[in-house]
């Protein structure tokens, strides 16, 4: 993974629910968050799911046993990427189509200023998806931040 794309999104989160459905309801087993740089989000995602979906057992003819996983683990390593390298914006741009302060984008999104910063602002700046209303002081208290769509 490049050095760029671990600096812009040093501080996103990755949540992970585990649930066994029965005929009348469902049952709640386990919940993660998983935060951090994207490689090491992803290193514990891909182990996360690795340790929680069905698995076979099989032996072979020496008598050693041998579990064989529901799904490919190269499968869920590039799921979890795809889901990461493509995570929906668009939910913050609706919410930017009104100037927002930095205090606003916090309480909405539940980030604290660094990592709001770098896991939203910064790539959707970037894209051009979002403008700072005074872009020379991008620090001013005055700062907002709204949508270009």
């Amino acid at each position: 993974m490049s050095e760029s794309m671990m600096k812009s999104c040093p501080d996103i989160s990755v949540g992970s629910r585990g649930s066994v459905s029965g005929s009348q309801s469902s049952r709640f087993l386990d919940s993660r968050r998983f935060t951090g740089n994207i490689k090491e989000m992803l290193d514990s995602s891909v182990s996360y799911v690795l340790d929680n979906i069905r698995k076979a057992i099989a032996f072979d003819k020496k008598g050693s046993r041998h579990d064989i996983l529901e799904y490919p683990p190269i499968a869920i390593r590039e799921t979890v990427l795809n889901a990461l390298q493509h995570r929906d914006y668009s939910i913050y741009i609706e919410f930017c189509k009104i100037p927002r302060s930095r205090e606003e984008l916090e309480n909405f999104t539940g980030l604290n200023r660094t990592s709001l910063y770098y896991s939203i602002i910064k790539p959707l700046t970037d894209e051009g998806l979002l403008r700072l209303t005074l872009p020379d002081k991008p620090r001013s208290k005055w700062q907002r931040f709204v949508s270009t769509w």
